[in-house]
């Protein structure tokens, strides 16, 4: 059936059209993404910043408009994993839902122009209410570092890591569940996560399987 008199044709293109606007988008989106890190580095440590509340669900399109527009922007991101089972995957979301952090760079610059930024909060003068970037450093910083990270490939990575610098035989420590604070032997790994240790129990050499993030090296 033809929509608005369109022929197959016309449909056809303009379905293409908006194909390649999306493409376009989301390679701007990642390029973005990309170089977000370097764009941290960057941000001056002794800046006077505000806070800006924007529309839902639009922190990250705020951040890239308020850029453009000529702001030192931040927005505090944190990467979860979402969904369940084969279609469980890992998001970027703002930490602070709907706020983030501005600070004026370009003469002129107006953050009315941006229509994702509903405002900027004020103080009890009806002032911009202002942040000191030294106050803002450390979550800069954390962030970083990957201190917002709780995605599953971030638990993986680290569980991967933990597991190459184990060895059988190694003497640990279990600091957590039922037998936190007694020293075990490693004797089998068990899979990507797991280990099963020998504890000293009952006279003899007990077997105890515990996560590997359970343990740490015995000092």
């Amino acid at each position: 059936m033809r929509k608005s008199g369109m022929t197959r044709a016309q449909l056809a293109g303009r379905a293409r059209q908006r194909a390649v606007m999306n493409a376009q988008r989301e390679a701007d989106r990642q390029a973005w993404r990309e170089g977000r890190r370097a764009r941290l580095e960057r941000l001056p440590q002794d800046a006077v910043w505000c806070v800006a509340h924007v529309v839902a669900g639009k922190e990250n399109a705020a951040e890239r408009a308020l850029a453009m527009e000529g702001f030192h922007v931040y927005c505090p991101m944190q990467k979860v994993s979402v969904g369940s089972g084969a279609r469980r995957i890992d998001v970027e979301r703002a930490l602070f839902p709907r706020y983030l952090f501005i600070a004026k760079r370009r003469a002129g610059a107006d953050v009315h122009a941006v229509r994702e930024v509903l405002g900027v909060l004020r103080d009890g003068q009806g002032q911009w209410a202002r942040v000191a970037g030294a106050d803002l450093a450390p979550l800069i910083d954390s962030e970083m570092r990957g201190a917002f990270d709780a995605s599953d490939s971030r638990k993986r990575a680290r569980a991967k890591a933990r597991r190459a610098a184990l060895t059988t035989g190694q003497c640990v420590t279990i600091n957590d569940g039922p037998f936190a604070g007694i020293i075990g032997k490693i004797n089998v790994m068990k899979g990507a996560d797991r280990v099963e240790l020998l504890i000293a129990a009952l006279g003899g050499a007990v077997p105890v399987i515990v996560g590997i993030d359970m343990i740490a090296e015995a000092a």
